[in-house]
């Protein structure tokens, strides 16, 4: 990757990452300008706001009131993102230095040399207006609660004022915030802030003059610092400090304001200075929202049609609703007003105590009476909560991975090369999921891609304790052509050390082809290197919607860091990704360990071959079938074990144009289905003893290692196996709940839910789905941890009843090495129909144990019917970390004896056959296993992957020979290798493929990325 300093001094302390690509560029230098004639004795001047106007371009103000541009001519000259701002590179001037900076110092000085606190770029009044070009106008604030708007032309030696205003008392301005449509916001202590909006002023016949005028003060009923505002339309709110959020009404249909602004304005009135009647205007309350982000800081705050969405220092995106509010009763009034008088009694008697103390106990008096007049001042903010016309309802809440502090996002397709936002996230109804995240993990500055969970950049700049500037640009919000390709473009400066450091990731749509072409490159770069920024434990293939040569297929993948990711790959034989997203994230962010994805159709996920092979037609008068169902099965640690809904949807959009790929005309839907787990261990409690914010870990010990699943060729709910780590394999169905009738598919209830009111994405809770977990039956044997289990259907003569001609073995493999076979149909749950039901959960023995199959751990297993005139014939192969491909041929057959292995009649027995082992098959432990059909009759494809960085395909041959006697029959089965590949993401952990109508093999193999292969 590209990183490091172009004409600068690199430093080793502000080290600067890019996840995704190598355009990055950085650029260190001094913070301020060095002056010929400047004072050893006063030192050099200390920066306390910088402003980054283009990912070239910073503007320092500086404790002596000074605003300096620092220019990077490196960036200008090779810039790939035409801003409407940006002139064409200038020649080397006497502003240059050797560290490569062009500084234009000095172009304004604060004529009472206050310290500037904040310095900000200003809009155009008009949403998306271009600027003049190469004339930017910035927002200053003062320490002496000044605040003053300059135009900045380029190559101009000074600045000019366009209107300045004294906004507060001569005091310190807290910040100085700007919003759409040329808003101004001044905040000052005690949680008031200020709105200033644009106002053109003609003053003669040719001459105009642009103003801002003090519209109204919003002032918190919390009385904490505010950090963020936004206003649309009618609706103005602000986050603070505490984590509170405010909304106020910015109509202001007061009759004064009315007449005020029906006259004429005076000359004092356009400067914005404080009168009277100025200062009385004061917002009325809508609604507010008491710790709408616990005790941390609101940092972020963004109206989206008619609704709030806020951003924390927890972390967290929080999704406001404005809704009508009943009138509070008399019993509520009474009840606050009593407390805002209990409050205030309080702070007398603290301050009496306060006046009475002695030198020893004065301090803890004094801490004491704070404490009681911040109780008065959250009473009179919850007393004028009460009262508002409105309340903010949370829709919906959200971690973000890897951020600890949300300083910034974008929505829409504003930054998607490719221009696609099928409004799939959504957090309500209205607002779509925002589509870039930036903001701080603990002392680095960090900017996600939500939708494939990509890094795009991380800079370590040491925290948010410092005057930092974020730019995120992209061509569509500045005024671009909606056919045009978008150039995103992200910056971030800071000071650091006395230092000034800038840089900039660009993403140019122009480059490498047309956009659509550039779209599946961006996505493809995210999902294939870093698609969940922790190892991918997991993957699974979703087959073609339909048989079109260029129909993609689905991708699923499963991570440590506890989310579910989707995308689809392209079915032209470029195998690219587009179109990622997130499903969703495990409870309590476990890890996931193992998916898997099953047909929801009756016998699903068992690949019972057929009967005989069914007649194909040449031609269909009716319409093509919709594509399937499926029932997607995670599980991970804290034994949490969940169930989507996965199916394709058509796109609304038309289909692309030829070249490009019609499988975009087919998108992946998912939704959650069923949740199981338990954060709480048995036998253990919280610690509350002492002082009481000490607390015992209440975690689960086990964890899911595997999971396999299918659905009943009788019907009924989906059915999960999942092996623990405790030896055993816990078998579970969907059934629905109390009172909801169960239809004939995988899902009983048939509903796709989703829950608005879940909250955090990392808690999903459903209470109220329509279907829950039930366990019917624990297959034990093992007495180490069961590391991989699979199931296969196999077509059996002989067995009685339909249902009893397909035998349901499942096989699972320890770390001790012995593999195990079962035959489970006689425990499938018949009689489960809710939870309610009292069926006890049975005890079911292995069939047939190869003890020592492997030297060590059984990493990963699978199980296959060979079909054909192989009749109850199946296979079993394995990898472990012995480096042995192995596979065993077993054969089922209907039975009425007791067995040595069973502990109660069976219906089947099972018969080991044949095996072959090969030894060395890899150069390192086999971690994943997959077994699917052949090209030829009697034969599978095999396909494992290893930690040595190769995924391999092999071919089995299974020949039977069949002899009179039933009881007695041989076989013999031969590995052959065909096709091997050399994986590019490091650590392969599994593997998943799947063979399309037209006999086409593709594999997916995932560790630190995800890779997917297609054997010709």
């Amino acid at each position: 990757h590209e990183a490091g300093s172009r004409g600068g001094t690199a430093r080793g302390e502000s080290g600067v990452g890019n996840a995704c690509d190598g355009r990055l560029e950085t650029f260190t230098a001094d913070a301020t300008p060095r002056e010929k004639d400047e004072d050893e004795k006063k030192g050099r001047d200390v920066p306390r706001a910088v402003c980054l106007a283009s990912p070239g371009v910073v503007f320092v103000g500086t404790e002596r009131g000074a605003l300096h541009e620092a220019r990077v001519p490196t960036a200008l000259r090779h810039r790939s993102t035409n801003e409407p701002n940006e002139p064409e590179p200038e020649p080397r001037s006497r502003g240059e230095t050797d560290s490569g900076w062009v500084w234009r110092a000095n172009l304004f000085v604060e004529p009472s040399v206050a310290a500037i606190v904040s310095v900000a770029e200003v809009r155009g009044k008009k949403e998306n207006e271009t600027p003049l070009r190469g004339v930017r106008r910035l927002a200053l604030g003062d320490a002496r609660g000044r605040v003053a708007v300059l135009s900045v032309a380029d190559g101009a030696a000074a600045a000019t004022t366009l209107w300045s205003a004294q906004a507060s008392p001569p005091r310190r301005l807290m910040d100085v915030l700007v919003g759409r449509e040329g808003d101004i916001f001044t905040v000052v202590v005690g949680g008031e802030v200020a709105l200033w909006t644009e106002q053109e002023d003609t003053t003669g016949d040719d001459q105009k003059q642009v103003a801002w005028r003090r519209d109204g003060v919003a002032r918190s009923p919390f009385r904490q610092r505010a950090l963020c505002a936004a206003r649309r339309g009618d609706v103005f709110a602000l986050g603070d400090q505490s984590g509170n959020v405010a909304a106020f009404d910015a109509s202001l249909r007061d009759a004064s304001m009315k007449k005020k602004r029906s006259g004429d304005h005076s000359e004092a009135s356009d400067r914005g200075d404080r009168s009277e009647d100025a200062e009385t205007i004061t917002m009325p309350l809508l609604a507010a929202e008491r710790g709408a982000h616990g005790a941390h800081s609101v940092s972020f705050v963004e109206i989206r049609d008619a609704e709030i969405v806020t951003g924390g220092r927890d972390g967290r995106l929080c999704v406001f609703a404005l809704r009508e509010s009943s009138p509070a009763t008399d019993e509520e009034t009474r009840r606050s007003e009593r407390r805002v008088e209990f409050e205030l009694k309080s702070v007398a008697e603290c301050e009496a105590a306060l006046a009475a103390a002695d030198d020893k106990t004065r301090k803890k008096a004094t801490r004491a009476v704070a404490a009681a007049r911040s109780r008065v001042e959250t009473a009179r903010a919850a007393s004028l909560a009460l009262a508002a016309p409105f309340r903010l309802e949370c829709d919906a809440a959200r971690s973000v991975a890897g951020v600890s502090s949300i300083d910034g996002a974008r929505w829409g397709d504003a930054f998607s090369v490719s221009g696609t936002d099928d409004g799939a996230h959504t957090y309500s109804g209205v607002s779509s999921a925002p589509a870039v995240v930036a903001g701080f993990r603990e002392t680095d500055f960090v900017i996600r891609d939500l939708r494939n969970q990509a890094e795009l950049l991380r800079v370590a700049c040491g925290g948010w304790h410092r005057p930092f500037s974020l730019l995120m640009r992209s061509s569509r919000l500045d005024g671009g052509a909606p056919n045009e390709p978008n150039d995103a473009t992200f910056a971030f400066a800071f000071v650091k050390n006395g230092e000034l450091t800038a840089c900039a990731r660009r993403e140019n749509a122009g480059e490498g082809g047309n956009g659509a072409d550039a779209g599946v490159a961006w996505h493809a770069r995210a999902l294939n290197v870093w698609s969940h920024g922790r190892e991918v434990h997991t993957v699974a293939i979703v087959p073609p919607a339909d048989d079109s040569p260029d129909a993609p297929a689905g991708v699923l993948t499963g991570s440590e860091d506890g989310f579910v990711l989707r995308a689809a790959a392209r079915g032209d034989g470029a195998g690219a990704f587009f179109d990622p997203a997130e499903v969703g994230a495990h409870v309590g962010g476990a890890a996931v360990r193992a998916i898997a994805l099953v047909p929801d159709v009756p016998g699903g996920g068992l690949d019972v071959p057929p009967a005989s092979e069914p007649p194909r037609s040449s031609s269909s008068s009716g319409p093509p079938p919709s594509p399937p169902s499926y029932i997607l099965l995670t599980a991970g640690a804290k034994e949490v074990l969940h169930a989507w809904r996965v199916s394709w949807e058509r796109a609304s959009a038309p289909a692309p144009a030829p070249g490009s790929g019609s499988g975009v005309a087919w998108r992946l839907r998912t939704s959650l289905v069923a949740t199981r787990g338990s954060l709480v261990k048995a036998g253990h409690a919280e610690w509350t003893k002492g002082c009481g914010f000490v607390a015992a870990s209440v975690e689960s010990d086990q964890r899911y290692m595997d999971v396999a699943g299918f659905v009943p060729v009788a019907g009924g709910g989906a059915v999960a196996l999942a092996a623990t780590s405790e030896g055993a394999v816990s078998a579970m169905a969907l059934v629905p709940r109390r009172g909801v009738k169960t239809p004939p598919s995988g899902v009983p209830g048939g509903e796709r839910t989703t829950s608005k009111k879940s909250g955090d994405r990392r808690t999903f809770s459903s209470s109220h789905s329509s279907v829950v977990w039930r366990a019917f039956a624990d297959l034990k044997f093992h007495d180490r941890p069961v590391l991989a289990v699979d199931v296969a259907g196999v077509r059996v003569d002989g067995g009685g009843g339909e249902k009893k001609n397909v035998a349901v073995v499942a096989a699972t493999g320890a770390t001790d090495g012995a593999l195990a076979i079962w035959e489970i149909s006689d425990a499938l749950p018949e009689s489960i129909e809710s939870e309610s039901s009292s069926s006890s959960v049975r005890t079911i023995r292995p069939c047939h144990v190869t003890r020592g199959a492997h030297q060590s751990g059984v990493n990963g297993v699978a199980v296959r019917a060979v079909g054909g005139d192989a009749v109850g014939v199946f296979v079993a192969a394995s990898g472990g970390d012995d480096q042995v491909a192995r596979c065993e041929v077993f054969v089922v057959k209907p039975s009425r004896k007791r067995t040595e292995a069973t502990e109660e009649t069976s219906s089947f027995c099972v018969v080991s056959l044949a095996r072959v082992e090969v030894a060395f098959a890899h150069s390192s432990a086999i971690k994943g296993v997959w077994l699917g059909p052949g090209t030829l009759p009697g034969t599978l494809t095999l396909a494992t992957t290893s930690h040595d960085q190769r995924a391999r395909v092999w071919t089995a041959s299974v020949e039977i020979e069949a002899k009179d006697d039933d009881e007695k029959c041989s076989a013999a089965v031969f590995l052959t290798p065909v096709a091997g590949a050399f994986a590019e993401c490091p650590e392969p952990e599994g593997l998943d493929g799947f063979v399309d109508n037209r006999g086409r093999t593709r594999i997916a193999v995932c560790g630190r990325g995800v890779q997917m292969f297609e054997l010709e």
